[in-house]
């Protein structure tokens, strides 16, 4: 599958089967993910995988906008330390959280790789998953991706007419 599919046909997956996703495929997928375009080069990005039910059904009760149980969770955070020292200030009022978007995304399209469907959360308890998963105070929780094997592959969605989202030299009302 070439790149552009890839990105076609990646859907945010909320429902899996119960197989389990060895650690050895995310570790893959994680390493891969890691070579991502960083805000000033800072690089700061931690991540955890998590791929024991139990710990998955924990990280649950702080975590409402995820009302699923995937298979496995890789835990996105960013070394706000690092971030300061290589960005300055603005790294974590912006740059933190475009760096850990980056990330998350590509580990999206590098799970469809691999036959796994993904979903990025936003809605948890950054504190109490940061304590759950041993991150030390200067790192920060920012995103979390679920993966596992889908349960059912969704439709692909049609590109439709982009005159109203891409313009050219210029935005114009329409």
């Amino acid at each position: 599958m070439d790149l552009k599919d890839v990105i076609l046909k990646r859907r945010s997956i909320r429902r899996y089967t119960n197989e389990e996703v060895f650690t050895d495929i995310l570790l893959e997928i994680s390493k891969i993910a890691i070579n991502a375009p960083s805000a000033s080069n800072m690089k700061a990005w931690k991540l955890v995988i998590v791929n024991e039910k139990e710990k998955i059904e924990k990280i649950k009760r702080f975590s409402p906008g995820m009302g699923f149980t995937p298979p496995a969770l890789i835990v996105v955070g960013i070394d706000k330390e690092k971030a300061i020292k290589k960005a300055g200030p603005i790294a974590i009022k912006e740059f933190i959280y475009y760096d850990a978007a980056i990330v998350s995304y590509n580990i999206c399209l590098l799970a469809l790789e691999y036959g796994l469907g993904s979903c990025i959360l936003a809605s948890f308890n950054r504190t109490a998953i940061g304590k759950f998963v041993n991150f030390p105070e200067e790192i920060y929780p920012i995103l979390m991706v679920a993966v596992g094997y889908p349960l059912k592959v969704p439709q692909e969605v049609q590109l439709g007419n982009m005159t109203d989202t891409i313009f050219v030299q210029s935005y114009e009302s329409r």
